[in-house]
């Protein structure tokens, strides 16, 4: 993870050189900037812009500021640049002395509330958690979202989710994926197929009986209830060649179209991979830009080391020295290679979709 810490006074310097240690030997990153005018403990820097400025710098950049601080400082600091829970970095107010860590922003999402507990276990401090579903010992859809690396494809439905547990009401859940924990209280497992094995005593019941719930998958217009928060797990790579120079909007259009034939979202795309020939195609790398996707390459040599049944192309031989390309690529870094979608071939462009093995487990701590 990425860490930056400001200290402005000569007791929260001295803290944040200690606590920069181990965030350090945590196999972390971390800057720590201060203002003492001082000699620096070791680790940190001079904040030479204002701090403002600073912060601005590095808001979306890292994924979490630690502020050793009054909180007050740290709050207008922050005000300028907040945009969303989905977005915003975690943010961390500890004072002075190290008696007190602060969750003060992205709790859920961000992971700040989960952070705050593990920095204030490095200090000896108390962490104070000030979430209502965190208060109350309740189920959070956004934290077991973060935790699981789910897209939650509606934020007012899943506010809505914790508001009615909140008031101590029971949500329906469903799941397209292997459920190996037992949920959660007020979590009710939905099934129509009798044969879904339940395990650790999850109860069963139809779908009609809850006007909202969650359903676990890669179609995000899977209709299970009334008002469905789909929450979808990015397990999917998406293997991809084409011709030289292909517009990036014909292979959007392509992927996007493959997709919902196959009933899978775009947000459960965690990666596109292809051939190291197509590692600057123009379009491909718009393609991933666009979709926040990281890009993979291999060789040749690297993909046809594989062995399998793969859709040949005496084209794609001339040309790349390998009879596939987009199935090759879509599977060399998931260790069970299973394709989902094999070979799909349209406007000079060929994708094909790999999943990786999935299972659905719950944070015990919730029950």
């Amino acid at each position: 993870m990425r860490y930056v810490l400001f200290s402005f006074t000569t007791k929260a310097a001295t803290l944040s050189s200690q606590l920069h240690k181990k965030i350090e030997n945590d196999n972390n990153s971390c800057t720590s900037y201060t203002t003492i005018k001082s000699a620096l403990p070791p680790y940190l820097i001079k904040l030479n812009l204002p701090l403002k400025e600073q912060v601005k710098e590095v808001f979306h950049n890292v994924d979490a500021i630690i502020f050793v601080s009054a909180c007050a400082i740290a709050v207008r600091s922050i005000a300028p640049f907040l945009e969303s829970k989905t977005t915003d970095p975690a943010v961390i107010v500890i004072d002075e002395l190290g008696q007190y860590a602060i969750s003060l922003l992205s709790g859920h999402i961000g992971g700040g509330n989960e952070l705050t507990k593990q920095i204030a276990n490095l200090i000896g401090a108390t962490p104070i958690i000030s979430t209502a579903t965190d208060l109350n010992n309740t189920f959070a859809v956004d934290v077991f979202a973060t935790k699981n690396n789910m897209y939650i494809d509606n934020m007012t439905l899943a506010k809505q989710v914790s508001s009615e547990l909140l008031d101590n009401k029971e949500i329906g859940i469903s799941s397209d994926f292997p459920v190996n924990s037992r949920l959660p209280k007020q979590l009710v497992f939905i099934s129509d197929d009798s044969h879904v094995h339940s395990q650790g005593g999850i109860s069963r019941q139809a779908s009609n009986e809850f006007s909202l719930g969650i359903s676990i998958t890669l179609d995000e217009n899977k209709p299970t209830f009334d008002r469905t928060l789909h929450l979808i797990p990015r397990i999917i790579t998406l293997g991809i060649g084409c011709k030289k120079d292909t517009p990036m909007e014909a292979i959007e259009s392509m992927v996007l179209h493959t997709l919902v034939e196959h009933h899978i979202s775009i947000h459960a795309v965690k990666q596109v991979a292809s051939i190291d020939l197509k590692g600057n195609e123009a379009g491909l790398l718009g393609f991933c830009q666009k979709y926040n996707l990281p890009f993979i390459v291999h060789s040749a040599k690297e993909l046809s080391s594989l062995t399998g049944d793969f859709t040949p192309s005496p084209f794609v031989k001339s040309i790349t020295g390998i009879d596939n390309v987009c199935e090759r690529a879509a599977i060399y870094q998931e260790p069970n290679r299973a394709l989902l979608i094999k070979k799909t071939a349209a406007n000079g462009v060929t994708i094909a979709a790999a999943i990786c093995p999935y299972k659905v487990f719950f944070d015990m701590d919730m029950t």
